[in-house]
């Protein structure tokens, strides 16, 4: 009698090495085991898996830019690693599941995992250069707070300790873009003023809503697949607005950010508190 008790397996990275769990809610079981998997192959690729999760070579400013915001080089080097492994052999593909399906993709990895390596670390090294570069040019033109204050909060929530993993490649490679907005955006303020305010304006509450809801202790129940595509969409339109030169990768507008919030399911508009 009673209700059934349904749980997830999953495969966990626990750094090392990986353990068996169960969890009630199947996103997470995904998201655990996707990671688990990704270590279970690095420790196949023995040697050249060590190799991939080895730190960057980055320049005394970058360095000491990622130690600013508390970015670990180390682990930096693993989460390229593993990115580069999920690129390599788990995106797009069903999940690994049995044996045969794991061997199948530590063959795919020793085939392929070099070139993707080698690109996946090109980019995030491109990106955290970009990253670094814009910070110091906010300290080396004075502006407005609230143009300093955008600026900074944008890149916070682009680059962070993390980010190479948490944010999949599809998005990733459109980091250079998107920081080559905010940079075009704090050299042409100067020009117009009440034109960037304007902007700002128009963008203002759709980013604010966004970040209300992503940081909200609580969050009510939502689609979280249309809450990435409106937190991606918000790049595209800030692009839009500050730099059209750059083009954006998809269409977009305010009104086809209003479609996308309505995607993600609430029944009420999320703002903070003014």
């Amino acid at each position: 009698a009673g209700w059934p008790i349904v749980n997830y397996p999953a495969c966990v990275d626990t750094g090392s090495t990986v353990s068996l769990r169960l969890f009630a809610d199947e996103t997470a079981a995904r998201a655990a085991h996707l990671a688990g998997v990704c270590r279970l192959l690095l420790l196949g690729l023995g040697r050249e898996g060590r190799a991939c999760c080895q730190p960057p070579s980055l320049p005394r400013a970058v360095q000491q830019w990622l130690a600013g915001i508390e970015m670990d080089a180390g682990a930096l080097g693993a989460d390229i690693g593993r990115a580069a492994v999920r690129r390599t052999a788990l995106d797009g593909r069903e999940e690994v599941r049995d044996a045969g399906t794991f061997a199948d993709r530590l063959a795919i990895c020793r085939a392929a995992l070099g070139a993707l390596h080698v690109e996946t670390q090109r980019l995030v090294v491109a990106v955290l250069h970009a990253a670094q570069t814009l910070e110091k040019e906010l300290a080396a033109h004075p502006s407005p707070a609230a143009l300093t204050d955008d600026v900074r909060e944008a890149l916070a929530w682009l680059v962070f300790p993390g980010f190479v993993w948490s944010v999949p490649w599809e998005h990733l490679r459109h980091y250079p873009r998107y920081l080559e907005g905010l940079r075009l955006r704090v050299e042409r303020f100067g020009l117009n003023p009440d034109g960037d305010a304007r902007r700002q304006a128009a963008f203002a509450p759709h980013w604010r809503r966004y970040i209300a809801f992503a940081t909200a202790a609580r969050k009510p129940p939502h689609d979280p697949a249309a809450l990435q595509d409106y937190r991606w969409l918000l790049e595209e339109f800030r692009v839009s607005l500050f730099a059209q030169t750059l083009r954006t990768a998809v269409p977009v507008s305010a009104k086809r950010l209003e479609l996308v919030w309505r995607d993600v399911g609430l029944q009420v508009d999320v703002h903070p508190p003014m």
